[in-house]
């Protein structure tokens, strides 16, 4: 488990990159902690001027500098403020691009955690979390930090006494802060073992229902169940003794050292070694220093609660990427595909190996497989998982020794249920690495795709925009965009996933594009109902009786 220190350092590190905004922004805080130090030095000068000295110019002077630094101070707000959003905005889109950017290069394995939407929606929580609040806390950290240096300074400067008195108040405070925290989490350790408690007579009942019933124990079992709900409600009545006992001795301190500083001060008074101004200039930094440590103390706290955010997050971030291990660049791709003793299948009642050869240009069709054998021959094919022996062989290549960027800039997968990007119909079409085609292209690929039908109906032609955000757009021009950005791509290896087992798509616009694409390209068809309207070479049944070719 990550402790805190080393989470909110890798979390600083991220501070450093924005270094030009954030020594701006330190800028910021120190003037903004230079006039808080100063306020009571004025509020001092002020008192002195009019109540002993009687200087009424003196006076109007310092009244004047008391609201230049009003006004400076609330100028280095508004900057601070409008500096800090700029700061966190940054980051914390960084932060989010950073976790898109690892979710995006895990394993495929890894992705079958992400399959309940809570856990993505949970770790994006967690990074909302961590971009808007954490980093922003981090920062007012550095600022009460200045703030409570320049008080200190004030303090000093005023009466080196009083200073003594907040020094000792403060590490009374802390150190039975410090206690009280190692208390409170044993308390905690304690409670979440008593719920966990709580919960078992629960799980046990339920699985033993019969026998509970049979053997009349309903009684016995409730008792269980009461005993572990006395034992939560001790442990959490014990949480609040112990949070009242603590709140009772720091009031119990801070009324002491206020009425031993009330004494103090009243005896320095008599004795003329205080002025009444410079008692009320010391009690004005002291209040001041107060409310500054509890704005800290309330930052340390809320920290320590967004540890767990912090610490799901960077967890995921170190999960290893999938690393792409091949280095051949095969030019030009031919499109023959070997597959030597492959064990196949999803359970051991449907194991097989795969030993067959895919001559460049095959048009080969896969039939009487399950969703699950068909996904992983898929996935197999593009890496996405590793077979446990046997070979895959491109071009008489080695799969995996291809470099992957060569190896997905030569396959296009189509389904008859295509995904569509919120973007416009050309920036579907020419999507990810055909984003730099000219419009000379991507107009032929919609020709040849038989797109061009309804792109003109469409209120901005190959600019209007589709998906949720834009035009509902149906299941056959998906079809088309998905063939016309295949079109674009010009791949050697052409996988058809089950688009043919929809009989709304076999259309003759749609049979007369696909013809086109697959022309001269290894072609992998899928399909459930063994219906092809397009001729093919042979056909591959993937089951236990596997090795004919029919």
């Amino acid at each position: 488990m990550m402790n805190l220190p080393q989470a909110y350092q890798r979390l600083a590190k991220r501070l450093t990159v924005q270094w030009k905004l954030l020594a701006w922004l330190l800028l910021v805080f120190f003037i903004s902690a230079i006039v808080i130090a100063l306020l009571p030095i004025v509020i001092r000068l002020l008192f002195d001027s009019t109540m002993i000295l009687e200087d009424w110019a003196l006076a109007q002077e310092v009244l004047f500098a008391m609201l230049v630094l009003c006004l400076v101070r609330w100028v280095a707000r508004y900057a601070g403020s409008h500096l800090m959003h700029v700061l966190t905005s940054r980051l914390g889109t960084a932060f989010h691009g950073e976790v898109f950017i690892k979710l995006l290069t895990l394993p495929a394995s890894q992705y079958r955690h992400f399959a309940d939407r809570k856990r993505i929606d949970r770790l994006f929580h967690h990074t909302s979390q961590i971009s808007l609040a954490t980093i922003e806390k981090l920062v007012l950290l550095i600022k009460e930090s200045l703030i409570i240096l320049g008080l200190f300074v004030c303090l000093y400067y005023l009466h080196r006494d009083s200073l003594l008195l907040v020094l000792l108040l403060l590490s009374a405070i802390v150190l039975l802060y410090q206690i009280a925290n190692d208390q409170l989490n044993k308390l905690n350790q304690k409670s979440r073992k008593s719920f966990k408690n709580l919960t078992q007579p629960l799980v046990e009942s339920i699985q033993n229902h019969k026998g509970i019933r049979l053997g009349q124990g309903q009684e016995r079992e409730n008792q269980r169940f009461e005993k572990a709900v006395t034992a939560v409600f001790s442990s959490n009545r014990q949480k609040v003794v112990m949070q009242t006992i603590i709140q009772l001795i720091i009031e119990i301190i801070v009324i002491g050292v206020v009425a031993l500083s009330v004494y103090l001060f009243a005896l320095q008074i008599l004795h003329n070694q205080m002025y009444l101004g410079q008692v009320l200039a010391v009690i004005v930094a002291i209040s001041m220093l107060c409310i500054s440590m509890h704005r800290m103390t309330s930052i340390f706290v809320s920290l320590t609660h967004d540890r767990r955010h912090l610490e799901s997050v960077f967890s995921f971030l170190d999960q290893a990427s999938e690393e792409d291990t091949g280095t051949l660049l095969v030019r030009p791709v031919r499109g023959k595909l070997q597959f030597e003793h492959i064990p196949f299948g999803h359970t051991e009642q449907h194991d097989f190996t795969l030993n067959f050869t895919i001559q460049p240009g095959e048009k080969v069709v896969f039939t009487g497989y399950s969703e699950p054998v068909k996904n992983k021959f898929i996935d197999l094919l593009l890496r996405l998982e590793q077979s446990s022996s046997g070979r895959i062989l491109l071009d008489d290549y080695l799969l995996n020794d291809i470099k992957i960027d060569n190896l997905y800039a030569n396959i296009a997968l189509i389904s008859q249920n295509s995904a569509l990007l919120d973007e416009t119909i050309a920036g579907n079409i020419a999507y990810g690495a055909m984003q730099c085609a000219n419009e000379a292209q991507i107009t032929s690929a919609v020709q040849a795709s038989g797109c061009n039908a309804f792109v003109k109906e469409m209120p901005d032609g190959l600019q209007t925009k589709v998906g949720n955000n834009g035009i509902e757009i149906g299941k056959m021009e998906r079809l088309q965009i998905a063939i016309a950005h295949a079109l674009l791509k010009n791949p050697a290896i052409i996988i058809l996933d089950e688009v043919f087992d929809a009989n709304e798509l076999n259309t003759e616009a749609t049979l007369h594009a696909l013809k086109t694409l697959i022309e001269n390209r290894t072609t992998l068809i899928f399909s459930q109902t063994r219906s092809c309207w397009i001729d093919f070479d042979k056909m591959i049944v993937l089951d236990k009786e596997f090795g004919k070719e029919s």
